[in-house]
């Protein structure tokens, strides 16, 4: 059936990438790049990622990731979730910076355990400029039950 359209035309494409969850794993998300970008407030060069086409197609867009939970906010608006587990996370020092994520709660008030494996699924926003956030955060963010 050929529809004429314009308005029916989008209805059908948006319809189409409805649903649509990216699971990425921590081996894709881990590989990246990086590059050297000047910032003003370290008066200095800072590595930034520079992410790959296939973990960009995923900004904005709804993700579902799991990790283990490490401490993060003490506000409890937001835990952070690891590739590993707390004693060898990149907080330790024995992981890099892209074996984290920064996922901030849809409920301010739920809580976890440290070193709890959780999924979660939230809107993926990658960060290649602040010095002060993780480089992966999900926002809007509810535990997969």
């Amino acid at each position: 059936m050929m529809i004429k359209t314009g308005c029916c035309i989008l209805a059908i494409t948006l319809s189409a990438f409805a649903g649509i969850v990216y699971t990425p794993t921590w081996t894709e998300l881990q590989a990246v790049r990086f590059r050297q970008k000047y910032n003003d407030e370290v008066k200095g060069n800072v590595d930034f990622p520079d992410f790959p086409s296939n973990i960009k197609k995923m900004e904005g867009r709804l993700v579902k990731v799991a990790g283990y939970i490490i401490p993060w906010d003490e506000t409890g608006e937001s835990v952070a979730i690891s590739a590993n587990p707390n004693k060898t996370c990149y907080f330790c020092g024995n992981a890099g910076p892209l074996s984290v994520m920064d996922v901030k709660l849809r409920n301010k008030k739920q809580r976890f355990k440290v070193d709890e494996f959780r999924t979660f699924t939230g809107t993926l926003e990658l960060n290649d400029s602040d010095i002060h956030q993780l480089f992966y955060v999900l926002n809007d963010a509810a535990p997969v039950k």
